[in-house]
């Protein structure tokens, strides 16, 4: 099969990739606004699938739809893909991968029903997709995509014009059983609180410790001197994966409960566990907090207390006279 050898960005929550390639450097803007007015997609823009270690074959079907007035042609290629960064997205992996990279490949056991197909105009064509299980193919995570690229995409004209390379993308996320381990670790997390403003968000950095992909789950809490609730959110309400042996850093919104705050030590509890696992891990960062209200208030009331206190001696002794 064929190989990219430059990384496409994408996102494991996304919908189907299409991608624009540019080829030079002049502006595509007319290209990229016929391309637009063609729909292409493709479904599900990505899955999740298990295979038992005992099962010869699991299949599937990809569903392209063409929402052009003219029938288009898309050539089936398969490709694995990896951790870009730690923001969730991935790449496509090229020629000569690393060791870690092989560990965790899919597009070896992928076998497509046929390596091109034509999308009639308004109309949907079906793609059978198969992984074979091969003793070679390891319990754990693996990770491809299958790539369908336009191949009679009109010619750009004009100078100002580069003819783009529309691609579909259908990313899989395969776990073979008999051999799965899970494992994640909170790694950090970075509240963007001071000493003189709460938090309202913070940023977890897990890791995943095992060989299949696993989703994040729990919750955030900031707590207070005297043990209140003041502000809590939800980790990963967006279902994010993390690969295998990788970080990943999640936002959190901190929602305020309406808890009058108080200056002292405070505590940003964090209860996390994976999809899947009832067992839940803890764990709690310590900050002091004071408030610029509460540093009014410290310097606003004793000068309050002073003047008040002077009034009233300059009252008594008129009083008294």
């Amino acid at each position: 099969m064929s190989r990219l050898s430059r990384p496409i960005r994408l996102t494991l929550t996304a919908a189907a990739l299409t991608a624009a390639v540019t080829l030079g450097a002049a502006a595509a803007t007319a290209t990229a606004a016929d391309v637009a007015q063609a729909p292409i997609t493709i479904s599900p823009a990505f899955q999740d699938i298990t295979i038992a270690k005992d099962q010869a074959q699991k299949s599937f079907e990809l569903k392209v739809t063409n929402g052009s007035d003219a029938d288009v042609d898309y050539r089936l290629s398969a490709l694995d893909f990896k951790s870009l960064n730690e923001t969730g997205g991935v790449a496509f992996i090229g020629e000569n991968p690393t060791k870690l990279e092989q560990k965790y490949d899919l597009a070896s056991w992928l076998i497509l029903e046929t390596n091109q197909i034509t999308i009639p105009a308004h109309g949907s064509s079906q793609v059978k997709v198969i992984i074979d299980n091969r003793e070679s193919l390891s319990p754990g995570g693996h990770y491809g995509a299958v790539l369908l690229t336009r191949v009679n995409l009109p010619s750009a004209t004009g100078a100002d014009q580069v003819k783009l390379s529309q691609v579909l993308s259908s990313l899989l996320l395969v776990k073979k059983t008999g051999g799965e381990v899970y494992g994640l670790k909170l790694a950090g997390q970075q509240p963007n609180g001071d000493l003189w403003s709460l938090p309202d968000t913070t940023t977890l950095r897990f890791q995943n410790t095992g060989n299949v992909h696993v989703v994040p789950r729990g919750a955030v809490k900031l707590i207070d001197p005297f043990g209140r609730v003041v502000k809590q959110g939800i980790i990963n309400p967006e279902s994010g994966n993390i690969l295998p042996e990788s970080f990943r850093r999640y936002e959190s919104s901190l929602d305020d409960l309406g808890v009058m705050p108080v200056p002292g030590w405070y505590h940003l509890r964090v209860s996390y566990r994976y999809d899947g696992s009832d067992v839940l891990t803890q764990a709690d960062y310590g900050f002091f907090w004071l408030g610029w209200l509460w540093v009014a208030v410290i310097i606003i009331v004793p000068i309050w207390i002073l003047i008040s206190a002077r009034q009233v001696s300059r009252w008594l002794r008129r009083h008294r006279v």
